[in-house]
This record gives structure tokens, sequence and C-alpha cells, in this order.
């Protein structure tokens, strides 16, 4: 059989690839040893185990750079797509078990790291201290 395009790798971007390659009459074959397409927009049980029925996606904190013209082009949106805004983007977690929540909203964000800091045993105060200030320190840039 012939192929125009042999893609190794049905992550994100072998799919993106493969998808304009085929809309633009080509004969494409992708190869993926895993069971499941995606890579890195996968969403998946973490531990289910340790954290049954939690989901996530993961290792697509980057989402948001996805084109809007890939979007249009390859119509996600009939398919389903649906682009959700996470608030926290992101979360430090501390030995403690302490959490300071990376709101997009700065008042949120300095009430988090401030409840982080007052919370803090002795024992981890400098780390959370060094954590707070490098966080403060980004928020002014």
């Amino acid at each position: 059989m012939h192929y125009d395009a042999i893609i190794i790798g049905a992550g994100h971007n072998g799919l993106t690839t493969a998808a304009y390659l085929a809309k633009a009459g080509r004969k494409v074959l992708m190869l993926e040893r895993r069971d499941i397409v995606g890579g890195c927009a996968v969403t998946e049980e973490v531990d289910p185990e340790l954290a049954p029925g939690c989901r996530v996606s993961t290792a697509s904190y980057i989402a948001n750079m996805l084109r809007p013209t890939i979007i249009k082009d390859l119509k996600l949106i009939s398919y389903g797509l649906k682009m959700v805004t996470c608030d926290p983007g992101m979360q430090a977690a501390f030995d403690d078990g302490d959490v300071v929540g990376w709101w997009s909203d700065e008042d949120k964000m300095r009430a988090s790291a401030h409840a982080t800091l007052v919370s803090a045993p002795p024992s981890t105060y400098h780390a959370a201290s060094v954590a707070i200030s490098v966080l403060q320190w980004i928020l002014h840039c």
C-alpha cells in the first residue's frame, strides 16, 4: 500500500499534521504505540488506586496556545471541542498539605499565598516564604 505521508506518533501535533494532509487530499498513515491517541491533550485517570476517578489532562497545561485558525480549519468545535479555562491554572503543594493556587485574579492569588504563609509550620516557614516571595515578584513583573 502506498502512502503520501507516514506520521509516527498520534499526539496532538501528529493528529493536526495528519488532518491537514488528509484535508489536502494526501493519503496518510499514522502510527501510535499507545492504545489512545492525543499525546499531551489526553485526559486520563491520574492514579486509579490513590485517586480513583480523578481525571486530568496529563501534560496539556498550554492548551490555550491552540491557534484559533486550527480550531476553525479543522472544525474542531463541531467535533465537541470545548476550551475550559482552569482557575487556578496551577497549584503548588507543600509537604504539610497546604496548597497555593495560581489564580488569574491578583487579589485571589495574594490571599492564597498569604493563607499558606500564615498557616505554615515553623519547619516549613522558610520554604513557604521563599515560594511566596517568588510569586509576589512574578505578580509585579
